[in-house]
């Protein structure tokens, strides 16, 4: 049975949380990495198995990577999935580089490339490539612009940013676990046995994460190869 000390101060208003991949994509209502960090800290030892069954962005798996856990998730939206096992991927520049040469025939590449593409769409404020303010929260509206918007500019300046970013990753992450999205419904999960897991963490689905969920397959449904349906709410 797991005690938790009540007097612990998990109050991380002001603490630092855009390092290593955290803030590769916009996500609504992502918890502070150190809330995760704590609890795995607290409650496994490296090389044991965390689980996060709504894994939204992936925050859960990559603060797991970086404490050496082995790490698993599920998530129902698509685009979701994708941000987090993109956040989670351990890519070496010189392997990033050669693939964007060679036009990202390596999966983990192209999934890398699409999240750059999804992420100068799905911004909060008016960075967005698209004509819509505030698409990373829950009431996105249009707003035309003035001009057209100059796409490869942004494109090429978020994929220096986000190659910095992972660059990060690697150096923090510890290498021999691995991390990996294992399907889109938390209660039917066949790639993990029963009790294997030695931490469940989680943030709870919310009511408004209906509209969240829309939102962000609208995005993602723009990629080539993806289904345009929406996620169904569970």
């Amino acid at each position: 049975m797991i005690v938790i000390d009540h007097s612990t101060d998990l109050n991380f208003a002001g603490a630092k949380g855009n390092y290593a991949s955290h803030p590769m994509h916009s996500y609504a209502a992502k918890f502070p990495p150190q809330l995760p960090r704590w609890a795995i800290e607290e409650f496994t030892q490296k090389g044991d198995k965390v689980f996060d069954p709504f894994v939204g962005s992936g925050t859960t798996l990559v603060e797991a990577r970086i404490l050496g856990r082995n790490s698993y998730g599920t998530e129902i939206d698509p685009l979701s999935r994708l941000i987090a096992q993109v956040k989670c991927t351990l890519v070496e520049e010189l392997t990033l580089l050669l693939h964007v040469i060679s036009q990202a025939r390596h999966p983990a590449i192209r999934d890398f490339l699409y999240i750059v593409f999804s992420s100068i769409i799905y911004t909060k404020g008016k960075g967005s490539m698209a004509n819509v303010m505030d698409l990373a929260h829950s009431r996105p509206h249009r707003v035309m612009k003035d001009a057209p918007p100059d796409v490869e500019k942004a494109f090429l300046a978020r994929l220096k940013r986000l190659r910095k970013m992972m660059e990060e990753l690697w150096a923090q992450s510890e290498h021999q676990v691995e991390a990996k999205i294992v399907g889109n419904d938390a209660r039917h999960v066949p790639a993990l046995k029963t009790n294997s897991m030695d931490l469940v963490f989680n943030s709870p689905p919310m009511s408004m994460r209906l509209t969240i969920s829309v939102g962000i397959s609208s995005a993602y449904s723009g990629l080539p190869g993806r289904s345009t349906q929406h996620p169904k709410s569970i």
